[in-house]
């Protein structure tokens, strides 16, 4: 019988801290879990340059050796829950969920993750492009063994 407490598991992804470089989060190990939930609450200082600079949230996941993580990729469309397919481009392998302008910006982006079963390991990489001011930020994940996708999928 599943519940709310044992079939859960809860990680930082993205420790709480301002961010003024490219960074990445916590790995977070997926062993027995089939599906992640991960929350960023974000919050961006005066700009540092121009509108067009950004803030972008990609998932990356990783493969096992014995060593840990063996090699890191971006997550594809087909394996995120998102309100756009494929992330917020036009391509189905970024692994993007989530931009931060370089204005005073503030929201949360979240983001399903269902495992395929080749993939251990999940994290949270800041990328940056531009000269954008420093930002706060802190992210939490939430993984499960649900391996059945909602009836409402994205378009």
């Amino acid at each position: 019988m599943r519940d709310l407490y044992s079939n859960l598991g809860f990680y930082e992804a993205l420790p709480a801290d301002v961010y003024s470089a490219a960074a990445n989060g916590t790995t977070i190990d997926l062993l027995g879990f089939d599906a992640a939930c991960i929350l960023l609450d974000t919050a961006s200082f005066a700009s540092a340059g121009a509108a067009s600079d950004q803030w972008t949230f990609i998932l990356q996941h990783g493969t096992a050796s014995a060593a840990g993580v063996d090699q890191w990729s971006l997550v594809p469309a087909s394996l995120l829950l998102h309100s756009t397919y494929g992330g917020l481009d036009s391509t189905t392998e970024t692994g993007e969920f989530g931009r931060l302008s370089a204005s005073t910006d503030t929201g949360v982006a979240m983001v399903g993750y269902r495992g395929d079963g080749q993939h251990r390991y999940l994290r949270v990489v800041l990328s940056i492009s531009g000269i954008c001011s420093s930002f706060w930020g802190a992210g939490v994940a939430l993984v499960g063994n649900a391996s059945q996708w909602p009836i409402n999928e994205p378009v």
